[in-house]
């Protein structure tokens, strides 16, 4: 008797035991830990740090587990078809869930933020991995997506610093914008031929990112895509691709190929910027325009070849591409020609771009326009002797010419543009010829220019103890090389925009009274700027006069215009 009973003990715990094994090694978390709605868990209310879903329960509501600071591991029963928007979202201990073969929809932000999260393995039935998904999941190393998956939504893996590698399932055919930004660590990217999208920031600062393939099925990838990608060192662009996007390989510092298909029709804003171990660029016919800043920074850039389709090339397109010397442009090119390494319009009237430009240059006699950026950050160039055939000299021209010591204007320019010689920090000299009317900000940054030469006789401007004036004295023009503590002279009425701009060693000013209006930007970015003083004359002051002068105390008359400005702005403000 005593044996049979020892028996049907042994039985009655085997059988236990196999029950408990058949539901996962652990008893279901009590009912009262939760709050219901039917069969739908509306909230986990328990203190269990191990969570056994009951049986019974369909869906899990949105939010039912965010923030549960405890939660170590979470087991879900057959049954549940669906988890809603954020159910697990920030619970920052929580390892492992397992998620059954049942559920066929999982919501937005279902595990986002779950930083100690490692693995996941993802039902068949799922066809959308749903918007920031795993968002900042810093942990997780391994991820299974299952066949029938169609698309990455936006910031679906977004900052998951651990994931190393990932394989996308034939039929995935669009991965949305941020969908792995940020994923640090991530150095492969298996991409399916049935991918026909990549949205904006898709790869952005997937710095470990080292091989790609992307599918001959694509059709278009967004601006950034590739951004930041600092480890890839090569890729081949799908023909089904038209455009290259803004920035798509911005700062992609490794990579020494990009292999642009003939389909494409337009490289943009600064599509390969700052990518410094490019060395050749083989630009396809059907190209039409070359955007700004498209290849800016690629140091190690030696050859472009530039096919007839090609009618714009942008601001800056080729600026700092210090190693340029190679332009393959046809003879009959409808648009532009070479010459000694500058690139020209077809007709030479316009001097397009001069990347590596050093020492000393002369334009070509006949150039009568210098183009917009056409010698910017062409840190090398001493001199440049401008002909008479030129009457305009674009935007940016000169800009960051940092050893550019002297410069004479030839007579006929009207106008300088904006940034002209913006920080040629070495200009000392300049030679304005009388037909120049308007100057703009053309001087901001060029801390040593202190001679003008300017005729007696000009109509538009004079200079004083190295400041450049109306012809009137009424209107202070431009004082790059302002010393640390300046009085502006009397009979001055008026500071024009952008006049101390980037003045950055300027700590005091002193403002005469007569002065009615200080202009937009005129005092911008003068960062060491700690004391102005304004007189009560002044009745107009610019929203931009004092940008970036934080540390500036305000000096003016109890209830004049200055002291509204101050605390508009929030300067300091001392009446005097």
């Amino acid at each position: 008797m005593r044996f049979f009973l020892i028996f049907l003990v042994f039985i009655f715990f085997f059988c236990l035991t196999a029950y408990a094994k058949g539901k996962g090694g652990s008893r279901p978390t009590s009912l009262d830990s939760f709050e219901w709605d039917g069969s739908k868990i509306i909230k986990f209310i328990g203190k269990e740090t191990e969570v056994v879903i009951p049986d019974g329960v369909t869906v899990i509501g949105t939010c039912a587990f965010e923030l549960c600071s405890f939660v170590i591991s979470v087991e879900i029963p057959e049954g549940v078809t669906e988890i809603e928007d954020w159910a697990f979202a920030d619970c920052p201990v929580l390892k492992s869930i397992k998620i059954p073969a049942s559920v066929t929809k999982i919501g937005i932000g279902t595990f986002a933020g779950c930083g100690s999260l490692t693995s996941v393995a993802l039902p068949k039935g799922i066809t959308v991995i749903r918007k920031s998904l795993f968002e900042d999941c810093d942990s997780l190393k391994s991820l299974t997506i299952p066949e029938g998956v169609t698309t990455i939504e936006n910031s679906a893996f977004e900052g998951c610093g651990s994931l190393k590698s990932m394989h996308l399932p034939k039929g995935v055919k669009e991965i949305c914008v941020t969908a792995f930004y940020q994923c640090k660590s991530l150095e492969t990217v298996m991409l399916p031929d049935s991918l026909t999208t990549i949205g904006d920031n898709a790869f952005e600062e997937c710095e470990s990112l080292k091989s790609l393939v992307l599918p001959k099925s694509m059709k278009a990838m967004g601006s950034v895509v590739f951004g930041g990608c600092r480890a890839l060192k090569t890729v081949v662009i799908p023909g089904g691709v038209t455009e290259i996007k803004s920035h798509t390989f911005w700062k992609c510092d490794s990579l020494e190929s990009a292999v642009i298909p003939e389909g494409v029709t337009k490289i943009g804003y600064g599509a390969f910027l700052n990518c410094g171990s490019l060395k050749s660029m083989v630009i396809p016919e059907g190209v039409t325009e070359i955007g700004p800043l498209a290849f800016h920074g690629c140091s190690s850039l030696t050859t472009v070849v530039i096919p007839k389709s090609v009618a714009e090339i942008g601001e800056m397109a080729f600026s700092r591409c210090v190693s340029l010397k190679n332009w393959l442009v046809s003879e009959n090119h409808p648009c532009f020609k070479i010459l000694d390494g500058c690139i020209f319009s077809k007709d030479g009237k316009t001097l397009v771009a001069y990347p590596n430009a050093t020492g000393e240059y002369r334009i070509p006699e006949g150039v009568t326009v210098i183009g917009m950026s056409a010698f910017s950050d062409c840190e090398s160039l001493t001199s440049v002797v401008i002909p008479p055939s030129v009457t305009v000299i674009e935007g940016a021209a000169f800009g960051r010419c940092k050893s550019l010591k002297s410069i004479v204007i030839p007579e006929g320019v009207t106008k300088l543009e904006t940034s002209t010689f913006y920080d040629c920090v070495s200009l000392t000299n300049l030679v304005i010829p009388d037909s120049l009317t308007e100057v703009s900000d053309a001087f901001r940054g060029c801390k040593s220019l202190k001679n003008w030469q300017i005729s007696e006789n000009h109509p538009s401007f004079k200079s004083v103890g190295g400041c450049l004036l109306s012809k009137d004295g009424k209107t202070l023009v431009a004082y790059p090389a302002v010393p640390e503590e300046y009085h502006i002279p009397e009979g001055v009425t008026m500071i024009g925009d952008d006049a101390f701009a980037s003045c950055r060693s300027l700590k005091s000013v002193v403002i005469p009274e007569g002065v009615t209006k200080i202009g937009e930007f005129s005092f911008y970015g003068c960062h060491s700027l700690e004391s102005v003083v304004i007189p009560e004359s002044v009745a107009e002051i610019g929203g931009w006069a004092f940008g970036e002068c934080s540390e500036m105390t305000i000096y003016a008359p109890k209830g004049s215009k200055a002291e509204e400005f101050a605390k508009e702005k929030n300067y300091s403000f001392e009446a005097r």
